[in-house]
């Protein structure tokens, strides 16, 4: 069994944007395609509770790291 925590993770995936690796610009986005279109920002993360993705959008720095910094 899950805590509540954690199984609302799984249900409820989080999108959340940096506008650098280090630096977050929103807590929480719908998921949709329009959030990363419309976002302007150049890093996302989504944590599906088993699953985390990292995806740099076209318009990110080529300078920035990837995969980002673990810390």
């Amino acid at each position: 069994a899950l805590d509540p925590s954690s199984l609302n993770r799984a249900v409820y995936p989080v999108l959340t944007s940096y506008a650098t690796p280090d630096k977050q610009a929103y807590p929480r986005h719908s998921l949709s395609r329009a959030a990363l279109v419309t976002s302007g920002c150049p890093i996302f993360f989504l944590d599906a509770f088993t699953t985390l993705i990292v995806y740099y959008s076209s318009t990110a720095d080529p300078a920035l790291p990837f995969p980002p910094p673990q810390d």
